[in-house]
């Protein structure tokens, strides 16, 4: 695992954490942004693979 892949897997957690307090809060602005973490930390985690092989 390379620091791509961690960065990654940070912000997709992140993310979710972010999806799971838009829940709770029924807010579209943080519903947004946590979808953006997300596809982000999956963008990051994939490149990192790629990087590597």
């Amino acid at each position: 695992m390379n620091l791509t892949q961690v960065l990654g897997l940070l912000f997709g957690a992140y993310g979710l954490y972010g999806l799971s307090n838009a829940w709770i809060a029924d807010s579209g602005t943080l519903l947004l942004r946590g979808v953006a973490l997300l596809g982000t930390g999956a963008i990051l985690f994939i490149a990192g693979r790629k990087k590597k092989s």
